[in-house]
């Protein structure tokens, strides 16, 4: 396994467990910052923490789809330029990886 691709996906993930902990804690701090001009396209600080939470589904989605592409195989063959996995298909490993941590229970 890649530990730089393991690194960069637990940073990007990471983001939004520091948002939202950041947000609870100092609700004031993240409400001055949206009145900010340069940030008043966020809106409201409720409309701020929606509008983040799909820019997070974004990144998680991405991390997914990226992760899937380095270890596996998508049903077409191959994902770019990255090495072919032992398993059949995506569908394979991620069915694979979702009963092993416990998803498909």
């Amino acid at each position: 396994m890649s530990v730089a691709l393991f690194l960069v996906a637990t940073l990007l993930l990471s983001l939004e467990r520091v948002f939202y902990i950041w947000v609870r804690r100092h609700p004031e701090t993240f409400s001055a910052l949206c009145r900010r001009p340069a940030l008043r396209f966020l809106g409201t600080p409720v409309d701020g923490v929606q509008r983040f939470f799909y820019v997070f589904k974004v990144i998680q989605i991405g991390v997914f789809l990226l992760w899937c592409g380095y270890f596996g195989t998508v049903p077409s063959g191959r994902l770019g330029p990255w090495r072919r996995a032992p398993c059949s298909s995506w569908w394979d490993r991620f069915s694979t990886s979702a009963c092993s941590t416990g998803w498909a229970r």
